[in-house]
This record gives C-alpha cells, structure tokens and sequence, in this order.
C-alpha cells in the first residue's frame, strides 16, 4: 500500500461518481433494498461543500463529502472505505481532512446519519466523538437512521 493521499476532486468527477456508486452498492445490499442512486453533484458544487476521495497511489479507494445543513452546521455524506482498505486509517483521515475543512469553512457543527445495518460506522462516529441526536432533515422520517452529531471546537 502506498501512503494513502486525499484529494478534493470536483463534484462531478468520474472518480466521485465511482465511489459514489460504490457506497450505494453497499448500502442497498446492507439495507436490502434497490434504488436510484441519490448523489447529486450540484449539492456539493460550492466553496463551503466538497467532495475529497482517498486516493492508494492511483486508486480511489475511499470518500467522504460535506454539505451545509442549517446556519453553522454541516452534513456529513459518501463516507466510504472499500473493503480491500478498511481498518488502515483510511476513514481517520478522511474524516480529519472534513473537519479541518468544516472548521476553516466556519462550521460549529457536522451532522451525519448512519443506521442498524452499519454497525461498524457507528462504533466508528462514536469513536470519533460523534454523540447521538434525535433524527434530524430529511432523515426524520426514516425509521432506519441512526443519526450523530459533533460539535467543532
């Protein structure tokens, strides 16, 4: 494995599309369900949003993305590590790469939702310092969603 480099790539990049689509796989096989792919580049076009891809060598092999929520807060989306790449500090980096970015963007806060079927992820959030919240957005309807929060000093 080379040293693991992230890089923020444009919204609409193929190689955002590829992760994108990658995280989407997974989750309708772990949720058990099938559907369109929601990513939409356009809500992560802006300068206070982005899209960074981990990059092994050549190899994007994980991602993550953040958008606006409410005022100072963020949403955190597309976090992915592929399987090959898990448990290398892979999601460690990307996740300190969007909170520097969150916290240079003036953010007080990133949002996330995750659910039963991702136990890793939520050990993960935890882990992290996420704490738990009550569902929140678009996710308050969703009877699967797990939802955190941390707070950015």
């Amino acid at each position: 494995m080379a040293e693991i480099q992230i890089k923020k790539e444009k919204s609409d990049s193929p190689v955002v599309y590829k992760m994108s689509n990658a995280l989407w796989e997974e989750i309708q096989t772990r949720y058990s369900f099938q559907a369109p792919n929601p990513y939409q580049p356009k809500d992560f076009a802006e300068d206070w949003s982005g899209v960074w891809i981990a990059y092994d060598g050549e190899t994007a092999v994980g991602s993550i993305a953040l958008l606006p929520f409410e005022g100072e807060e963020s949403e955190l989306d597309l976090m992915f590590v592929s399987k090959n790449h898990r448990k290398q500090g892979i999601a460690e980096k990307l996740l300190a790469t969007v909170e520097s970015f969150a916290t240079e963007t003036g953010y007080t806060s990133i949002k996330l939702r995750a659910g039963e079927p991702q136990p890793e992820a939520i050990a993960f959030y935890k882990k992290m310092g996420f704490e738990p919240i009550p569902s929140f957005g678009k996710w308050k309807s969703d009877l699967t969603a797990v939802c955190f929060e941390k707070v950015l000093n």
